[in-house]
């Protein structure tokens, strides 16, 4: 009986594992796909120009060395840069860990490093030779660039205030974050407001209410393909490059 039991745990490792590598190349192809239409865009309206430089947060070193390359051409041609990145970082931990739980319940998401050894959600990104964003040097410069992204609280707060207060349940707190969560249905709707709907509308009127008169947007393709739809009907022109 248990030789029967350790081959039956055997089996499942072998499964999960053989499991999480095809869902691996799986990504490792999308994200490939998706690099290929990943080119900067370029807009004008009246005496401003702007540069759109789509990002995905799971990709090649060289990738990012191009971006980096991007960025410090436009960094000397005068361009300020606005950069991604909801910010995790409230007054106490405590008030983190409510916010982050709050995010998890309607967006099922935790926002994780994909290769901390603590996230358990996202292995998928874990592709080999491949890095995270946040690890590579794409040629940020957060002591001069312009932070154009909303709080994990400002998110939470905008979701409630228009569709009703986020109550935690026993499960809520119990379920580490970076672990499986299983506590609630993913709220389609909710997770496109906090993920999308509010950040491309605050990037927007960042830019709109800029003086500058160049700017480079570094942020993740799904949000500057919105970003140009937006730009268009505000009267931007979009020039080929």
């Amino acid at each position: 009986m248990r030789y029967f039991l350790f081959v039956l745990v055997i089996l499942n490792v072998n499964l999960l594992s053989a499991q999480n590598n095809l869902s691996q190349k799986i990504v490792k192809w999308r994200v490939d796909k998706i690099t290929k239409f990943a080119t900067p865009s370029y807009w004008e309206r009246n005496e401003r120009k702007l540069f759109g430089i789509p990002m995905l947060h799971v990709n090649k070193p060289e990738f990012y060395e191009n971006v980096k390359q991007t960025v410090d051409s436009l960094r000397n041609e005068g361009y300020v840069v606005f950069y991604e990145g909801i910010d995790l970082e409230l007054e106490t931990k405590e008030e983190t860990d409510l916010y982050m739980k709050k995010f998890r319940s309607v967006t099922h998401e935790t926002l994780m490093n994909y290769y901390d050894e603590n996230n358990e959600v996202n292995q998928s990104f874990q592709i080999h030779n491949y890095t995270y964003q946040k690890e590579a040097d794409y040629g940020l410069d957060v002591t001069k660039d312009v932070h154009c992204d909303m709080n994990i609280k400002e998110l939470v707060l905008k979701y409630e205030e228009k569709f009703g207060v986020i109550n935690l349940t026993d499960c809520d707190w119990k379920t580490p974050l970076g672990k499986k969560y299983t506590c609630s249905k993913k709220n389609r709707k909710g997770y496109d407001y906090m993920i999308s709907t509010l950040r491309n509308e605050h990037l927007f009127q960042q830019i709109e209410n800029s003086k500058a008169d160049k700017i480079a947007v570094i942020y993740g393709k799904a949000h500057i393909d919105v970003l140009h739809l937006m730009l268009k009907r505000s009267g931007w022109k979009y020039t080929h490059l």
